[in-house]
């Protein structure tokens, strides 16, 4: 099953050092088939710099990420989300047809399901395939 792991949660799980979200990243390693493109390897990337001073390419959860994950090319952007810049996530939904987003964007959150994927937090992810 292909999954897509909002920025937010590689940043806070690299940057911020959330043992509990570097968990979920190797779970969802392990289990699924993580959607990349690069735009958000770019927001990641940007980011970490910006805000933690860390170059994402350290990181030993991206090196295996970067081994494992499945990489889009998008041509266009969705705008269905009040945030603009979301817009690259919703075309990663509808070009990779994945199963599911991962984030926690309230903007994205709202929006609970597009093309078919389900949008939801990291919690409510894990204790629905808890349930499977």
């Amino acid at each position: 099953m292909k999954i897509i792991l909002d920025s937010n949660i590689y940043i806070s799980a690299i940057g911020f050092k959330s043992k509990v979200l570097q968990d979920f990243i190797l779970m969802c390693l392990e289990n699924f088939d993580i959607v990349i493109c690069d735009e958000l390897v770019g927001e990641v990337s940007q980011n970490l710099s910006n805000k933690c001073q860390i170059e994402v390419l350290d990181s030993e959860i991206w090196k295996q990420l970067a081994q494992s994950c499945v990489t889009y090319k998008l041509n266009e952007h969705e705008i269905y989300s009040r945030d603009t810049k979301d817009g690259y996530l919703l075309s990663l939904i509808k070009v990779s047809g994945s199963a599911y987003l991962i984030t926690g964007d309230k903007d994205l959150l709202d929006l609970a399901v597009f093309q078919g994927a389900k949008i939801m937090k990291a919690r409510a992810f894990v204790e629905m395939i808890g349930a499977i």
